[in-house]
């Protein structure tokens, strides 16, 4: 394994959107993880979201740029 000593320290840039607070904590987990020398433990997965592609209604592809109410 590399030294990875500069990584646990390195400040955290955002380079596109904005993590919201469970993004921010798999990614505080996983630093602590490396910093600790537990680098091959990763963080467990959220809650998946089950059944919405399911229904007929699941996902609705738009037909154009509109804010009406889709069936």
């Amino acid at each position: 394994m590399s030294d990875t000593s500069d990584l646990a320290t390195a400040p955290l840039r955002v380079l596109r959107g904005a993590p919201d607070d469970r993004e921010l904590a798999a990614v505080t987990a996983v630093l602590l993880a490396v910093r600790s020398g537990r680098g091959d433990e990763a963080p467990k997965p959220g809650p998946h979201r089950t059944g919405w592609d399911r229904t007929r209604a699941g996902y609705v592809a738009p037909t154009s740029w509109t804010t009406r109410h889709r069936p």
